[in-house]
């Protein structure tokens, strides 16, 4: 046996391939992070929640069909890099709408220039941002968007921020700063589009 890795999207289980929705129902474990593991309910109920990435590692993969649900897309920034470096055969990864991709579309804004960062658990560094035009962050509790505001502002940049929270989500808010604005983070669910004005 080996394992399938899906892309579970931003949230809402509209945005799930139909592929991914046949791969969930046909494994024969499910096992994903909290929230997914939640937001998939109504497809399967019976979703083993991990607590952390590692725990994919104790997942019977060479016994059972596996499936492991990550959010937005498994290879933006996502868990298939990270079970590759164990060793562990991946038979397939589903792809997933990302939130990026998400949130470009409700801005209406095209992306095949935009440059990607992740600040989920790793040390913001904006030196070598100063040269681009726009660029999509992925945050985290401590490099959240009232944060990013204002380091930005610290380092000169001039330009525009879109802070898109709980995409796809009933409660889904997305919101428009400058940079340097005081931004109430309103969900530790968020993604932060820069327009560098100064670029």
């Amino acid at each position: 046996m080996s394992l399938i890795i899906a892309g579970a999207g931003p949230g809402n289980i509209e945005l799930l391939t139909q592929e991914a929705v046949r791969a969930i129902k046909d494994a024969d474990i499910v096992a994903g992070f909290e929230r997914i593991a939640s937001d998939i309910q109504p497809i399967r109920n019976d979703v083993k929640h991990l607590k952390t990435i590692s725990d994919i590692l104790d997942l019977p993969i060479d016994t059972k069909k596996v499936l492991v649900l990550a959010s937005g897309d498994p290879c933006f920034f996502g868990i298939t890099e990270f079970v590759k470096k164990k060793n562990i055969k991946i038979e397939k990864v589903i792809t997933g709408i990302s939130s990026m991709q998400y949130l470009m579309c409700k801005l209406q804004k095209q992306w095949q220039n935009l440059i990607f960062y992740s600040f989920h658990g790793r040390e913001a560094d904006f030196t070598e941002m100063h040269n681009k035009e726009s660029f999509f962050i992925l945050t985290d509790k401590a490099n959240n968007p009232d944060t990013i505001s204002a380091r930005l502002k610290k380092e000169g940049f001039i330009g525009r921020l879109f802070v898109g929270y709980n995409l796809s989500y009933p409660d889904e808010a997305i919101e428009e700063y400058n940079i340097g604005d005081k931004i109430i983070v309103k969900s530790f669910l968020n993604t932060v589009l820069v327009q560098n004005e100064k670029h």
